[in-house]
């Protein structure tokens, strides 16, 4: 969107400059010429039709063009979320770890916890520092407030005392209990027979 952005706004500069510099010079040409084809245009494609349906056609292609205004304008001043939390105990430089990694240590820290089954993390970076949401499956009679409590904690000292980041907010905890999964057995192999081999005395000579 960058590139596109930037070869739009050169290319609007350019003719912004020819149409400007042509206007300010010979402005009587040039709104003749303006005039003449918007003649042209409008002879051409709505000749035929009555007052209502050009009007209609009017209507359609304006909206149709404030769309697309304001599709790049909303593009061009939205905020995209940066991947990269920045390091706020830093004092030798700038250093940023992509949330991926954070995601990744808050997962291994979550499910060293007893009594959690699995645990899902999400990262996202704001206002350069991080905000954190995971849902976490808990083993049947479980105490959810008390284990999302315990949750929490660990990830706060993952992201702030480990890691070295900010949290912006609390971390959001979405409690659930299930089923742990059986563990198939496995059929345990006999032991095999011994095989004596019997040894059998050597046959008489005739």
């Amino acid at each position: 969107m960058n590139l596109f952005n930037r070869i739009f706004t050169i290319l609007a500069l350019v003719v912004l400059a020819v149409v400007g510099t042509a206007t300010l010079i010979t402005p009587d040409q040039v709104l003749l010429f303006i005039n003449n084809t918007a003649n042209a245009i409008h002879g051409g494609l709505l000749g035929g039709a009555t007052d209502t349906m050009r009007l209609a056609i009017r209507i359609v292609v304006a909206l149709i063009f404030l769309a697309v205004i304001l599709f790049l304008v909303w593009m061009e001043t939205r905020r995209v979320r940066s991947r990269h939390v920045e390091v706020a105990k830093s004092s030798g430089g700038q250093i940023r770890i992509h949330t991926a990694d954070v995601e990744e240590r808050i997962q291994q820290q979550v499910d060293a916890v007893g009594g959690i089954l699995g645990a899902r993390v999400h990262v996202n970076e704001k206002d350069r520092a991080v905000v954190a949401r995971l849902d976490v499956l808990a083993a049947p009679g479980t105490d959810l407030a008390a284990k999302g409590e315990e949750v929490a904690a660990v990830t706060r000292i993952t992201v702030q005392d480990q890691l070295g980041l900010k949290l912006r907010d609390r971390p959001l905890v979405n409690m659930k209990t299930g089923k742990v999964k059986p563990v198939p057995e496995t059929r345990s192999r006999k032991p095999a027979a011994d095989n004596k081999t019997s040894v059998l005395p050597p046959s008489k000579q005739a």
